[in-house]
């Protein structure tokens, strides 16, 4: 287990005492194949008291504190990593934000023990409870699946974990645990996936749409960034330019406004200015493989268009496209 955090460091605490009660539960119940739980806590750009260090010490087998050193989707990331050094058979990496629900880690275990053969156990906001093999996520992902919150996804590190390196060289696209799944269907011809309801893990933290336009706008340009990457022929990626675009067209000025401020190189990584490279990249990649939808582009998110979010026509335009 993996958590990362930041202000919510109590938060994180709070889940490691979950954890521990579960875990503990899941054992007494008998039969228990998985015999030792191993958390880790990863603290980034906070200072706490020394009361509650010491409780982090009792709840968590490891702790690292990092000051300003990192920036959070590193922080984040940065678990794949931990994890190839622990080589433990089970990962999760769980947001401090997404609240566990009383017996979540006893369930996830018992799916694993129950079904052998499956790689990943994926949460889903459609209740549902299926076994199949997945061949993408990334164009587009499949809805409801919550490949993309990084406490949707339990990986069996077993034939997985040597695409985790993956992770830290694309943690600014916001999406490195992304990368590595598609990169693993991709080398392993597909990975089998169990899906399980996200109501019985954990209840997901609740969002700001304002602060979500500062915090994740290089998390939107970051992922038109890495379906490119995956992309294998010119025209494929012509197409995925055009489509993501097209689709997205509500939200351009949305992300991309935060940024309107940009002086020079050092902003690009002041915390006004978050991970801003991806929006550079992502406009050079647009530009020079579809001019035509670039200039598109430029007008388009020019215009404020979330001021209107409900507007029926545009929604109803938005669905045809």
């Amino acid at each position: 287990m993996y958590i990362p955090c930041h202000t919510d460091f109590h938060e994180a605490l709070n889940q490691a005492q979950r954890l521990r009660r579960d875990f503990q539960s899941y054992i007494e119940f008998g039969n228990a194949k998985y015999e030792r739980l191993h958390i880790v806590l990863s603290v980034n750009h906070f200072e706490p008291a020394k009361q509650d260090r010491i409780r982090a010490e009792k709840l968590f087998d490891e702790v690292f504190y990092y000051g300003e050193a990192l920036l959070a989707d590193v922080n984040v990331f940065e678990g794949f990593l931990v994890a190839l050094r622990q080589n433990h058979e089970i990962f999760w990496i769980l947001s401090a934000n997404d609240e566990l629900v009383e017996g979540s880690l006893a369930t996830v275990l018992k799916e694993f023990d129950r079904q052998p053969d499956i790689q990943l156990l994926v949460a889903n906001a459609l209740g549902l409870s299926t076994i199949f093999i997945e061949t993408q996520v990334l164009n587009p992902p499949k809805a409801g699946y919550w490949y993309g919150l990084i406490s949707g996804v339990v990986y069996r590190t077993t034939n997985v974990q040597k695409y985790f390196n993956i992770a830290p060289f694309v943690s600014w696209t916001g999406w490195g645990h992304l990368a590595v799944i598609q990169s693993a269907i991709e080398g392993e011809k597909g990975l089998t996936v169990s899906t399980i309801p996200a109501e019985v893990l954990f209840i997901q933290g609740e969002r700001d749409s304002t602060r979500d336009g500062h915090k994740y706008a290089h998390s939107f340009q970051g992922e038109l960034i890495l379906r490119f990457l995956f992309k294998q022929s010119k025209n494929q990626r012509r197409r995925l330019i055009r489509e993501y675009i097209l689709k997205n067209f509500l939200i351009l000025h949305f992300y991309n406004k935060r940024d309107s401020k940009i002086s020079g190189p050092l902003s690009l990584v002041s915390s006004d200015h978050y991970l801003s490279w991806s929006r550079v990249i992502s406009e050079s990649l647009i530009k020079s493989n579809n001019p035509l939808t670039y200039a598109v582009y430029k007008i388009l998110k020019t215009i404020p268009f979330e001021n209107g979010k409900n507007n029926k026509v545009l929604r109803l335009f938005k669905r045809f496209l």
